[in-house]
């Protein structure tokens, strides 16, 4: 492909993820997560993925693809972003491997540290998420996002109080963001859209 096709590539690409979906499904998710931890059924928290995943598709398709049409990306850009996916998976294996390290090392007692933040931990590995999308897709917002799950991690850790706080507070952030973009997309009048 040439420098010139990439860049427009590139550009369609962000662009892609304009419509708000992505966003709102994101904030739902946390949302939803953070309610679960609220009622202490922390373990349901886990199905939401799932459950938001088998949705995407369906609604992708109602909502966006007949505004937006659908894109076939290149199959550099397809292998990059699966590659994105696997490289996330060793990512969270690997920081997972690191906390079980220094709990086992420390002889399980709390490295002190660790122990202070964590009631801020849960809306950090939420965070986490949030900023390899922003990278992986080019996506600033998403970077954003992440930042305000690690502050309001930091302020339920500082005050002590529930993990679930920051969850919901940021998640709403999220959520209003992606409802706000998607409402604006939702104007494009389908007839005009596929006349384009």
């Amino acid at each position: 492909m040439s420098p010139r096709a990439d860049a427009l590539e590139s550009r369609l690409f962000r662009r892609y993820w304009d419509d708000g979906l992505l966003d709102l499904f994101a904030g739902v998710g946390v949302v939803a997560i953070g309610i679960f931890w609220a009622f202490d059924f922390v373990a349901l928290g886990a199905v939401v993925p799932a459950i938001l995943a088998s949705l995407w598709v369906p609604l992708r398709r109602a909502l966006v693809e007949p505004r937006a049409g659908l894109v076939e990306f290149s199959d550099g850009r397809t292998g990059r972003m699966q590659r994105l996916g696997w490289g996330s998976v060793v990512f969270g294996l690997a920081m997972l491997a690191l906390f079980v390290s220094l709990v086992v090392l420390n002889g399980w007692r709390p490295v002190a540290l660790l122990s202070s933040l964590t009631p801020g931990l849960p809306a950090f590995l939420l965070a986490l998420p949030s900023a390899l999308v922003g990278w992986g897709l080019g996506l600033p917002r998403f970077h954003a996002y992440a930042a305000i799950l690690c502050i309001g991690g930091l302020v339920v850790a500082l005050a002590d109080t529930r993990p679930e706080l920051a969850m919901l507070a940021g998640g709403i952030v999220v959520l209003a963001s992606g409802a706000w973009r998607l409402q604006r997309f939702l104007r494009i009048p389908v007839e005009n859209a596929e006349a384009d």
